[in-house]
């Protein structure tokens, strides 16, 4: 059977998790189901363990008492108190900021509860310790300079989330492609970096594990709609893969 790709985004909000009825009778149809990552609880753990310091390092040392204090204000929104705060790794502040503090399951994960629903087998692309691993192993100054920045024009990217939404909502995948790329054209090293990490190199590695799932057919594979466009997009190496 023919098998689908969908362009997730990665938030929480109702009028995007209401599917197109098309793209949920599609989903049902499907023999498998197929997304970035499977959250399993052993990884789960694995992942927060990852996340915060367990030799005595403390975030407050890493940076500045008054961008420590606006972290604590930000991720106040996320139900996590100071005392956690002040283990977590750079990363992980900056990653938990970075995704809207509504504690809803995000798109993906309600394409997930409904594929488990429907009884179809479901599979990740990655594991959540890969992913993780994008961000753990950057170096603890390019770490400190993504919250500080982050943390720092919060207001501004909660502004830019609205856009991606808005530009999802009306199906522009190339208006989103542009939107998301500004910073990494920035001529800005440490975002080029990230988004060769972030975006270009997964790509590679998920279109070449999409491969099993669409030979055998039926597959709805569902991941992030960035990962789709571009010369480097899922997209075109599908297309090149045949």
């Amino acid at each position: 059977g023919t098998s689908h790709l969908f362009g997730t985004i990665h938030v929480a909000d109702d009028e995007i998790g209401a599917l197109p009825a098309p793209v949920s009778e599609r989903l049902d149809a499907s023999r498998a189901f197929v997304m970035e990552v499977v959250p399993e609880a052993d990884e789960i753990m694995e992942m927060a363990a990852m996340m915060y310091f367990n030799d005595g390092e403390k975030l407050d040392s890493l940076i500045s008492a008054p961008l420590f204090q606006r972290v604590v204000s930000i991720l106040s929104a996320y139900n996590l108190p100071e005392e956690a705060i002040v283990v977590m790794r750079p990363w992980s502040a900056y990653l938990t900021m970075s995704y809207p503090a509504d504690m809803r399951p995000v798109l993906d994960l309600r394409l997930l509860e409904q594929a488990q629903a429907a009884g179809i087998e479901t599979h990740g692309l990655e594991s959540l310790l890969e992913q993780g691993r994008i961000f753990s192993e950057m170096p603890t100054a390019d770490q400190v300079q993504l919250l500080a920045d982050t943390a720092c024009h919060h207001e501004r990217l909660r502004a830019d989330m609205e856009t991606m939404k808005r530009l999802y909502l009306a199906r522009d995948l190339k208006g989103m492609f542009r939107y998301g790329q500004r910073q990494a054209f920035a001529d800005n090293a440490l975002y080029e970096q990230l988004a060769e990490r972030l975006l270009t190199r997964r790509n590679g590695v998920m279109a070449g594990r999409m491969q099993p799932f669409l030979e055998a057919g039926g597959a709805f594979i569902a991941v992030g709609a960035m990962h789709l466009p571009g010369a480097e997009g899922i997209l075109n190496q599908l297309a090149e893969r045949g």
